[in-house]
């Protein structure tokens, strides 16, 4: 396995590259979030889309932190990172979800079993 690690003066920096590439999702995420934020509007698909690309970035900034800070994949303060990740990434689906479930899915049938298995989905992953 190739040593990706990289030092700059006392901060050690493993994967950076993955770790740099999650960031670069973090701002993407966030400047999306902004953006449909800052529309001030009650449309709850705009709403939806603008909650996930908040989930999405909060997601990819812990799981950036956890390959830059973490060499070794173990520990109460990597899991941390990892699980808080994983959590923040599923709220993140459900948002998309539920903004697709709002738009693209209004006007079908099985909507409602639509609706319930993100429900189920969500509360199962958490």
């Amino acid at each position: 396995m190739t040593d990706t690690t990289i030092y700059i003066g006392s901060l050690t920096i493993h994967e950076p590259v993955t770790a740099f590439t999650d960031y670069i999702i973090t701002v993407i995420g966030f400047m999306y979030f902004y953006k449909l934020h800052s529309l001030n509007t009650n449309n709850s698909i705009i709403s939806g889309w603008s909650h996930f690309f908040l989930f999405i970035g909060l997601s990819t900034l812990f799981g950036g932190t956890a390959h830059a800070l973490f060499a070794i994949h173990s520990g109460i303060f990597y899991k941390f990172f990892w699980l808080s990740m994983q959590g923040l990434n599923v709220l993140a689906v459900f948002f998309a979800q539920h903004a697709t479930l709002k738009s693209v899915l209004k006007n079908y049938k099985s909507r409602n079993a639509w609706k319930y298995s993100y429900l189920i989905q969500l509360t199962l992953f958490l």
